[in-house]
Formats: C-alpha cells, structure tokens, sequence
C-alpha cells in the first residue's frame, strides 16, 4: 500500500496527490521559520484549496451573513470616491462598492495571490462592471501614488503573523490615502 507515500487530498470533484515527502520537507522548513510557519504551510495549502476557499467566500450562506451591500454602506464610502479595496479575495465586496461609488467613482480592488484576482476579475467582467480594476499587489508596498484614494476597505482579511504586517500596512495606507481620506476595516 502506498499511503505512506502519497497523501491524497480530496476537493469538490478534484482530486489531487501530492507527494508525502514534500509536504513533510516543508513542513519541517516552516516549523524552522517559527512564526511565519503558518504562514508558509498556509501558501503551501493554498495551492491545492485555493479555488474551493475562493469560491467559499462568495457562497449563498456568506451573503446571507454578511450582506456586502449593507456592510458597503455603513463604511461611509461616497459616491464618486476613489477607493481602494485591499485583498479582495474572490470580490465579495467588489460588485457593491462599484455600485456605491457610481460611475463618477473607481474602485481599484488588490490582492497578492494570482487565483483570487482572477476570480475577482471573472466577476467584475461578468457583470460588466466599468469602474473596478483588479491587480496583483500586496497590501504592503503598493506602486499606486500617493494619496490616490479617498477611501479604502480592508473587510475581510485576516489579521496575524506572517498575513498582514498592521505597521506595514498602516503605513502603506496612510501614504495612499489622502488628506481626510477613510480607513473602513
């Protein structure tokens, strides 16, 4: 039998195998990191659940949870605004913060890994939204200028060791925001 060497990870429809050994190599290169560990198993994860998660955040359940368009709302975002949304994961928020901000205003949607600002441009195509632009960025150093937004939205993100450095970012987002601009978290 050879489940010790293959570890078989079951997604939706899509089966994936992955070599044992690898995952304990890096296992252990994560665990010599000490806190980033998480964050190194976590991207090492993220490969093989990444569609599943993404679609995840966008499910019937989550809508009913958190309603984006409720939540958008209260962020006092204004219509016109140039806003900033900071990984935007599968764009849950997206679609309603285009809608806020009208056509008189932009939305620039950011996240660091590839797959979710495919999935987010997919919807922003979809639905055939002309105000949103979605890039590849971290959250960290962006290249955009500063005080280029007069808000930005940081909703749903989590927060820890190795995900978000906040001095990084409070620093990153005090550079792009401008003077009176909104920080809805």
């Amino acid at each position: 039998m050879r489940t010790n060497r293959t570890l078989n990870l079951t997604v939706g429809t899509t089966k994936k195998s992955t070599d044992a050994r690898s995952l304990a190599w890096f296992s252990r290169k994560a665990r010599q990191v000490g806190e980033g560990g998480f964050f190194l198993r976590t991207i090492y994860m993220f490969r093989f659940f990444a569609r599943p998660v993404l679609n995840a955040m966008d499910c019937h359940a989550r809508h009913r949870l958190q309603d984006p368009e409720a939540l958008v709302l209260a962020s006092g975002v204004t219509p016109g605004a140039r806003a900033l949304e900071i990984r935007c994961g599968s764009g849950f928020f997206t679609p309603a913060l285009a809608a806020l901000v009208g056509p008189d205003g932009a939305v620039e949607a950011v996240d660091k890994q590839p797959l979710a600002v495919e999935a987010t441009e997919a919807k922003v195509r979809a639905l055939g939204l002309q105000n949103v632009h979605v890039s590849v960025a971290d959250a960290h150093g962006t290249a955009f200028p500063e005080a280029s937004f007069d808000a930005a939205l940081l909703y749903g993100v989590v927060p820890g060791p190795g995900i978000i450095d906040q001095h990084r970012l409070a620093h990153e987002l005090r550079r792009l925001l401008a003077p009176g601009g909104l920080l809805a978290v």
